[in-house]
């Protein structure tokens, strides 16, 4: 997910996937997350990663030994 690509060319997709940004543009997603890389130098593009689903973490707690986290 897009947090800031800090160019104003794509403001209208903050908070948006690159999926839903590549199907906008009719672009693949991988070539429109370069593009954003690309356009924002020197600065970097800010992104959002979503890794677990909500059944692994419930699976996850299960276990004594696992332990919650974030930065």
């Amino acid at each position: 997910m897009l947090a800031n690509a800090f160019n104003p060319k794509y403001d209208q997709y903050r908070y948006k996937s690159l999926e839903f940004i590549g199907r906008q543009l009719g672009r693949d997603p991988a070539d429109v997350a370069w593009d954003i890389l690309l356009e924002t130098l020197p600065r970097r593009a800010m992104a959002l990663f979503f890794m677990m689903s909500e059944p692994d973490i419930e699976a996850a707690l299960r276990f004594p030994w696992m332990s919650i986290g974030s930065d």
